[in-house]
């Protein structure tokens, strides 16, 4: 049984280097989907503050009709940071479904 283990057991490659294989690939991953994270959360703090100024300038826009370059500027700015969190989202899904490949031997 033990000469049957060792037989079927997958070829150790001994000049690999540590950065190399299996746990460098899932190791990379793990980095990956955490630096998307945290880009994602980043994102999504930047359109919560921006959101929360455009509410402001519209509240005050009544009062001071001067500001209405200012809203414009503002809802730009978040339908910009809207796209790039939806994209970043997008990066956070295929990091985390690539880690999971690799957690579950599929990659």
């Amino acid at each position: 049984p033990l000469t049957a283990a060792v037989m079927a057991a997958t070829p150790i490659d001994l000049t690999a280097d540590p950065e190399s294989g299996p746990a460098a690939e899932f190791t990379a991953a793990e980095v990956r989907a955490d630096v998307a994270a945290d880009r994602l959360r980043t994102l999504e703090r930047q359109l919560a503050r921006a959101e929360a100024d455009l509410r402001q300038l519209r509240i005050a826009l009544p009062n001071w009709p001067s500001l209405e370059s200012e809203v414009d500027v503002a809802e730009t700015r978040v339908a910009d940071l809207t796209r790039r969190v939806g994209k970043a989202r997008a990066r956070v899904d295929v990091a985390q479904a690539d880690l999971e490949e690799l957690r579950n031997g599929r990659k």
